[in-house]
């Protein structure tokens, strides 16, 4: 497929973006204080925030940054209709190409972090303290005489940890 560039929304006539998520600035005249200077198009260099590519566009002296997927769903798909957010289909953050990219809801968002294996529940949770097999086990001893308070003794959490995941407060997702 062929790169097709388009001028990025807001940003006519000084950047533009293409299908493949690549961003450049266009050949213009700029003022250095007295001076006018001709720039000479280029590719911008772009930095990851959070997983997301993002780059610095600049207009009269003022910088801002924007996210290149933010750009390429504008540019290629068209407005953002409110409340909705750029979804990457294939869950990789920093895929910016056109076909990658499609408007959808919060909640459509997060439920496509399963399928791509970035949720972050269960074991994956930062500050997890058990494993799925542990929550399995424990689930097992809840069906006997043993206290809860024994139980969270030999798994190293707290009675209220066992009490929350026999409930079903926690750990749902480990059947």
């Amino acid at each position: 497929m062929d790169e097709e560039w388009r001028n990025a929304v807001g940003w006519e006539g000084l950047y533009q973006v293409s299908c493949r998520g690549r961003v450049k600035s266009l050949g213009r005249i700029v003022q250095r204080g007295e001076v006018q200077q001709p720039r000479r198009e280029r590719i911008l260099k772009t930095f990851l925030n959070r997983g997301y590519e993002t780059t610095g566009f600049n207009r009269d002296g003022i910088k801002k940054t924007k996210t290149v997927h933010t750009l390429v769903c504008a540019a290629f798909i068209g407005p953002r209709p409110d409340g909705m957010e750029v979804r990457h289909l294939n869950g990789v953050r920093n895929d910016n190409r056109a076909e990658n990219l499609v408007y959808g809801t919060q909640s459509e968002n997060q439920a496509d972090r399963i399928p791509h294996g970035t949720d972050n529940r269960g074991e994956n949770c930062p500050s997890a303290k058990l494993t799925v097999d542990q929550v399995r086990e424990i689930r097992r001893l809840l069906e006997t005489d043993i206290l809860q308070t024994e139980i969270g003794a030999m798994f190293g959490v707290s009675k209220t940890a066992i009490s929350d995941i026999k409930s079903g407060d926690t750990w749902r997702n480990a059947k």
